[in-house]
């Protein structure tokens, strides 16, 4: 399925002068970001329009897409887990330790 939609350009506001005139002197737009919502009231400015012409995947490539992320969401928040509940079991032990030379001396 392929559409066209007009969508606003914006820059991160506090870089936007480097940006467009980055953008102008690469004619690439590096550093931009194309959305239809209105990024104006969360730190960007508005820098112009683009034409986009969008072509979506067949359902057939988008869902194994879509599970391969997930996936990979899930091993990293399961490797995140695993990293604090460490961190969390090394302070325990840390304690115990500090109790059990107290203890004997």
């Amino acid at each position: 399925m392929k559409f066209t939609q007009e969508v606003g350009v914006f820059a991160y506001a506090p870089s936007a002068d480097v940006y467009v005139q980055q953008a102008r002197k690469d004619k690439a737009i590096t550093n931009l970001m194309l959305t239809s919502s209105d990024m104006s009231k969360v730190g960007y400015a508005k820098v112009g329009t683009a034409v986009v012409e969008v072509t979506l995947d067949d359902d057939a490539d988008i869902i194994p897409a879509a599970v391969e992320s997930l996936r990979k969401q899930q091993t990293d928040i399961r490797a995140e887990a695993e990293f604090k509940a460490q961190q969390i079991e090394d302070r325990i032990q840390s304690m115990l330790a500090i109790c059990y030379d107290a203890a004997v001396a």
